[in-house]
């Protein structure tokens, strides 16, 4: 049905293509581009009339709602137009009549008028939108290219290495998109090309490199053809190529780094900004009319606003690794668990894969299903150690029914009286329990996550030296693992071990590596894993494919060491910046609101003194400067924690501390 509709629209509006953008060659080329860059299979032309569609209908929404409201401040008196003024020079009666018409559809023509330049600013916004859906999809695909390129252009040396033809190589990446995402869907569509279009690889090759979104993986597509078409060795330029790309990788990370550190003070001046804004209120409502709603709308909204927005921005400039980190084998994907005991019976989870609609399968399902359910019963705690955010699955809704049910209960108060006369026991009650029982959770099993991740992934550059010395000595893959098994401590040391008892009894390799890589889901060590599985499978030694996979976990862990180091001064300020904000809100409660409070003489809680503002409530503004510190502290922990790790979810301990030490600044005070 939406496929009709949209094929409707299009017909509709394709003559307003006609006449408004095929004159427009260059725009409609450089869209035409962008949505073969961002791999949309759609035509251009239906494409903008479909866009010109969606313009019109967002137009004459915001037309219907320009003339609604103004219908209605019209109505009300919040405008009121000014006075008809008729020249005297018209006779008395043409005068007169003219006057009461233009009097009569004054308001009509304004309203309209407003309403139509309303309404093709809802069309510009409508179109403009979704013209630059492929712009921003064809820049998203073109930042994960860049940063999977060096990955798989050491996957297409270790097949090279391994004695695989080029055409075999490029296809073999082609299909490696669980682990090199749009890298492998760029080598997908050459060789799709080359195999069902009757194309040759070198001229399918060409037309990738004018479609591809990414100067990076054009270069190297055309240095690569070079390579091909002169007759050079393709292995020891696919060498060289992931030395040069591993180095580019690396200052791009920098010039990252470099611009997080801008970003990091940045929001140190935008994190004051709501407070001050909330100070200068505060003091102003002690000397005219208060500000309640806006005073309100900083602490609730401005305030949490200015953190999501910085947790965005950042998110952009430093996107996460691609990928789930998952492996598959022949299109399946094993899944175990980390801990060996439950890897038996915990898998991905509740879900089921979409099966024929069958009562057999259907039965097979639910036994699974409840299998599954009942595994994750039996084992919550490493259920939750594998998924920590799904503990919020349990928590959030354990804490709004302990919540409601003691309000119904009559045992605690929540109403706007109980905040304003207790408000730092009825906070603690109605939100530091909910987010102590949420968050507590999910810091513990985060940390305990990102430490078996960390116990593998710390260790994996040394243990590949030293897997590449051992398999460079004679010993197979599976025997060195044993040997470096035996020199490795820690998590990774049993991994080895793992592995080569799996394979002793019987597991092929690939399977067992796979398996290892799946219980810890990590895109880069999925990338890694994947070198060494299909290198394994080409050749016998692969000791120079082993020593690449050393040096790019070299890279990467170097890369870590440095962002750890050069964000933990930007983390500290963040830290000190709240501290210090914490400590201007509570001043201010303490020598300022608390002082003027004891001008009330007649119990009321609101003052009136000569010279102060009236229906000052002082109660009020307490309750809004101590509710400013414990969202300010919530927002500044998950930032230092998202600036420390690229994660935010490490930012919960940071802001259960941080809000913990708002309340008990204000509890004392």
């Amino acid at each position: 049905m939406g496929q009709l509709e949209s094929d409707a629209v299009e017909r509709l509006f394709l003559p307003a293509y006609e006449w408004l953008l095929a004159d427009r060659e260059d725009f409609v080329a450089d869209v035409d581009r962008q949505l073969q860059a961002a791999h949309m299979t759609d035509v251009v032309e239906l494409y903008l009339s479909r866009a010109l569609g969606v313009g019109f209908v967002v137009g004459v929404l915001f037309w219907v709602a320009g003339v609604a409201v103004g219908t209605t401040l019209f109505a009300r008196g919040v405008f009121v137009p000014g006075e008809v003024v008729v020249p005297d020079l018209l006779p008395g009666s043409i005068g007169e009549s003219i006057l009461a018409l233009l009097s009569t559809v004054r308001t009509p023509a304004l309203i309209g008028l407003t309403s139509l330049v309303i309404a093709f600013g809802g069309f510009l916004l409508g179109f403009g939108t979704y013209v630059l859906l492929p712009y921003y999809a064809a820049y998203g695909r073109r930042r994960e290219i860049n940063r999977l390129l060096p990955d798989a252009i050491a996957f297409m040396y270790a097949l090279s290495s391994g004695g695989m033809g080029q055409v075999d190589v490029l296809e073999a990446t082609a299909v490696a998109d669980d682990t090199y995402g749009e890298v492998a869907r760029e080598l997908r569509g050459i060789a799709h090309e080359a195999q069902f279009a009757q194309t040759d690889y070198r001229s399918a090759i060409r037309n990738g490199v004018a479609t591809t979104p990414s100067s990076q993986l054009s270069d190297f597509l055309t240095d690569y053809l070079s390579v091909l078409n002169s007759g050079g060795d393709p292995t020891a330029f696919l060498r060289e190529r992931t030395d040069a790309y591993y180095e580019a990788a690396g200052q791009s990370r920098d010039e990252e780094l470099d611009l997080l550190e801008l970003l990091a003070e940045l929001y140190v001046a935008l994190s004051v900004m709501p407070v001050l804004l909330l100070v200068v209120l505060i003091v102003l409502s002690a000397l005219q009319q208060p500000f309640p709603m806006v005073i309100a709308g900083i602490v609730y909204l401005g305030i949490p606003a200015v953190g999501a927005g910085f947790l965005v921005l950042v998110s952009l400039v430093t996107p996460d690794d691609a990928g789930d980190g998952l492996l598959r084998i022949d299109g399946e994907t094993p899944t175990p668990t980390l801990s060996p005991r439950a890897e038996s019976t915990i898998g991905e989870g509740l879900g089921v894969d979409d099966r024929p609609e069958f009562d057999v399968f259907g039965r097979i399902d639910r036994i699974e299903g409840s299998r599954q359910a009942l595994a994750i019963l039996r084992h919550p705690g490493q259920y939750f150690f594998e998924h920590p955010t799904r503990t919020l699955l349990v928590t959030v809704p354990a804490a709004a029914t302990m919540i409601g049910s003691a309000a119904l209960a009559g045992v605690i108060e929540i109403s706007a009286s109980a905040l304003l006369t207790r408000p730092v026991e009825t906070t603690a009650i109605i939100a530091f329990v909910p987010l102590y029982a949420t968050l507590l959770p999910l810091a513990i099993f985060w940390e305990v996550h990102a430490r078996s991740r960390r116990g593998v992934l710390g260790p994996l550059s040394l243990a590949l030296r030293k897997l590449a010395s051992t398999h460079d000595t004679g010993l197979s893959l599976v025997e060195s693992m044993r040997v470096v098994a035996d020199t490795t401590t820690g998590t990774l040391g049993r991994e080895f071990e793992r592995i080569y008892a799996k394979v002793n009894f019987g597991t092929p390799l690939r399977q067992a590596l796979v398996e290892f890589n799946n219980r810890y889901r990590q895109p880069y060590l999925a990338r890694i894993v994947r070198l060494i599985v299909e290198a394994q499978e080409t050749s016998e030694r692969i000791t120079p494919v082993l020593t690449t996979a050393a040096r790019a976990s070299e890279r990467r862990e170097e890369l870590r060491r440095g962002r750890r180091a050069r964000t933990r001064i930007q983390v500290l300020i963040v830290l000190a910046t709240f501290l210090a904000l914490l400590a201007v809100l509570v001043v201010l409660d303490v020598r300022y609101v608390q002082v003027i409070a004891n001008l009330d003489t007649d119990g009321t809680g609101r003052v009136g003194a000569p010279g102060i503002g009236g229906g000052f409530d002082p109660r009020f503004l307490s309750l809004a400067l101590f509710h400013a510190g414990v969202v300010q502290g919530i927002i500044s922990g998950l930032t230092a924690g998202y600036l420390r790790t690229g994660d935010v979810r490490s930012g919960a301990k940071y802001a259960l501390g941080l809000s913990s030490i708002a309340l008990a600044a204000f509890a004392i005070v």
